[in-house]
């Protein structure tokens, strides 16, 4: 009986994917790290996060897709600490913060990231990157999904694993972990001193194509342009690259 009931379930997600072909795909990104203190900082370790999240949505159809931040997510990355003694730590900021968006045109096969950079907007354009996937004989189940297990070494040697929904034949996935049979539901990687996840947490099938718009305000720039900017930014603020993200602690002194 039981096998039974899995197999109507499986059969009415098929069906309602066929008849629908697009919908909204919320996913949670979880970063964890440890943050290197100064001294004078270290009496707050326990006080400061040691990981963020954030609610992004995929949004799709049979045209493409659009990967930004979801009407569900909070502002998580602002966080209040105590006073102690002389020393009061204000806010503790994570990343950059400001509006990230992806757009993919399946079409043109042209990606479309918005990226706000400290308040500036840039608008990267490239063509859909084909990463050399290799499938693992792996399965597990996500959100009553049977998936297949894929995974690819980037060009920094960081290992990116990932779990597609064969049952959801779209090539999509958050960010741009696209290319595979299946849409993906679940992302790892994990760098010295951090480590970055992107898990599936709901599905919904409903009509969406007029949210699948690619956006058009921003400084029109290259990805090795952009690239460029970011490491010079970054140098600025005294962080080498490839350090993780950026912490920013704001400090009154009484």
């Amino acid at each position: 009986m039981k096998n039974v009931f899995l197999l109507c379930v499986m059969l009415n997600s098929i069906f309602l994917f066929a008849q629908n072909k697009e919908g909204v795909i919320t996913y949670t990104e979880t970063i964890k790290f440890e943050i290197e203190l100064s001294d004078e900082m270290k009496a707050y370790a326990k006080m400061l996060p040691n990981e963020q999240k954030t609610n992004m949505d995929l949004i799709f159809d049979e045209s493409g897709s659009l990967y930004t931040l979801s009407k569900m997510a909070t502002d998580d990355t602002t966080e209040e600490l105590p006073e102690d003694g002389n020393i009061q730590v204000e806010t503790v900021v994570i990343g950059g913060g400001g509006e990230n968006v992806i757009h993919i045109n399946q079409k043109t096969k042209e990606v479309t990231r918005l990226q706000d950079m400290m308040g500036q907007k840039f608008l990267i354009q490239s063509s859909i990157e084909k990463l050399p996937w290799k499938l693992i004989n792996e399965e597990k189940e996500i959100l009553g999904y049977s998936c297949r297990k894929a995974e690819y070494t980037d060009e920094d040697g960081t290992l990116i694993t990932v779990w597609f929904a064969p049952e959801l034949p779209f090539s999509y996935g958050p960010a741009t972990f696209v290319g595979l049979p299946g849409v993906v539901l679940e992302m790892s990687e994990g760098k010295e001193k951090v480590n970055f996840t992107i898990t599936a947490a709901n599905i919904n099938f409903n009509e969406v194509s007029d949210q699948i718009v690619a956006p058009k305000k921003g400084k029109k720039v290259s990805a090795e342009e952009f690239e460029a900017i970011v490491e010079e930014r970054m140098k600025r603020m005294g962080v080498e690259e490839g350090g993780g993200p950026v912490i920013q602690i704001e400090i009154d002194n009484q």
